[in-house]
């Protein structure tokens, strides 16, 4: 009796998983939010140097605002993608410029999603849905890595998760997924020598390794709508 239980509120599960997807396929989509803002807190986990001169904290600044930008652009174009391979159609990103909300590199730049439906379905926007996507990455250095001054080992992670909210500012569908690195990834075995978040190369090769992760965990949370 328990296993047909267990069994029929996995059917009913899968069903109501089915049926959102298919809601989303036939009706106005807008993309409200699309957050990536941690370029530092993940550059400065991996290297715990704190620039000094004035020199250092221009290039740092430089830096993780150019890795904000470039993986907030990543995730909207590979998420935007994953949308039209399954059937779901968005209106286009600037779509919200008419109504008095504000852009940053492109996208718009809202703080919280319920207030800002509010905003914009009084100023005369209408969607049937509204989401916000969101990307966190990790170097994930356990108990011991978290309490030292240096990192010799860490596992990679990136999470994407999506949010639908419908015109009246209520959540009504959530989906991540986080994909992790199989195996950790020693710091100087890697990126030739101690991580330097100062470096450009290696910057590139922290992206490297990143984003395929980041592929990974938006293919999964898009199928899990």
């Amino acid at each position: 009796m328990k296993k047909i239980i267990i069994l029929t509120l996995l059917i009913l599960s899968a069903l109501s998983i089915k049926s959102f997807s298919q809601d989303l396929q036939s009706s106005k989509n807008t993309i409200i939010k699309v957050d990536y803002l941690y370029a530092s807190i993940l550059l400065n986990n991996l290297d715990k140097y704190a620039p000094a001169t004035p020199r250092e904290k221009k290039s740092f600044d430089n830096i993780q605002k150019q890795l904000n930008i470039d993986w907030q652009n990543l995730l909207f174009n590979k998420v935007s993608a994953a949308f039209t391979e399954n059937n779901i159609k968005t209106e286009p990103i600037n779509s919200l410029e008419n109504y008095k909300v504000l852009y940053d590199n492109g996208f718009p730049a809202i703080l919280m999603a319920k207030s800002a439906i509010k905003k914009m379905v009084k100023n005369g926007y209408s969607s049937d849905n509204f989401i916000l996507i969101k990307l966190s990455t990790e170097a994930d250095t356990g108990l011991k890595g978290a309490s030292t001054t240096t990192v010799n080992k860490f596992t990679p992670k990136a999470k994407v998760t999506i949010d639908v909210f419908s015109s009246d500012g209520k959540k009504v569908h959530s989906a991540y997924h986080t994909a992790s690195a199989p195996e950790k990834v020693t710091n100087k075995a890697y990126f030739g020598s101690r991580f330097d978040k100062l470096d450009d190369d290696m910057i590139l090769r922290l992206k490297e390794l990143y984003e395929p992760l980041i592929n990974e965990a938006i293919s999964e949370a898009v199928a899990k709508l």
